[in-house]
C-alpha cells in the first residue's frame, strides 16, 4: 500500500518541532467548527484526523500546548505517535491534561448554562435580588 512504500523512502529527523503542524492542521478544521445539523447556516460538516509521527522529543512543548489548547473544540482529532526509545513522558502527560481540561470545560459550559437558565426566569431573579438585600441590610452595622 501507499503507507507501506512511504516508510521505505521516509526519513524523519529532528529537533522535533511540531506546533506549526499542529495550527495548519486547527486551521483546516476552524471554518467547520460552526456547522450544524441540518446545515442551517451553510457550513458543511467535515471531521479531520490528523495523524502525527515523531521519533524524538518534542522541542517546542510550550508552543504545542498553547495550538493544542486553541484546537480543543475544533471538529478534529490529533493523534501524535511516538516511534522509537526516545522520552515521550510530554505526549503521554499532554494527552491527559487535554482529557481533563475537556471535561473541566465541559463542565464550566454545562455551569454557565444553568445560570443563563436560571437567570431568564424572572421570579428566580426577583427572589435573588430581595435575598441579596435582605443579606445586605443585616450586615449593616446598628
Amino acid at each position: 500500500t501507499a503507507y507501506k512504500r512511504a516508510l521505505h523512502v521516509s526519513r524523519l529527523h529532528g529537533p522535533t518541532r511540531i506546533h506549526e503542524v499542529i495550527k495548519l492542521c486547527a486551521d483546516m478544521a476552524r471554518p467547520y467548527a460552526e456547522a450544524q445539523t441540518p446545515p442551517l447556516n451553510g457550513v458543511d460538516m467535515k471531521y479531520f484526523a490528523f495523524l502525527i509521527l515523531t521519533d524524538g522529543a518534542i522541542h517546542d512543548q510550550d508552543k504545542v500546548v498553547d495550538e493544542v489548547l486553541k484546537a480543543v473544540d475544533l471538529p478534529m482529532s490529533l493523534m501524535i505517535i511516538g516511534i522509537g526509545d526516545e522520552d515521550f513522558t510530554f505526549l503521554r502527560s499532554l494527552a491527559e491534561d487535554v482529557g481533563s481540561l475537556r471535561k473541566k470545560q465541559e463542565e464550566q459550559e454545562a455551569a454557565r448554562k444553568a445560570e443563563l437558565e436560571k437567570a431568564k426566569d424572572p421570579r428566580v431573579a426577583r427572589e435573588e435580588a430581595a435575598a441579596a438585600a435582605r443579606k445586605k441590610i443585616h450586615a449593616l452595622p446598628g
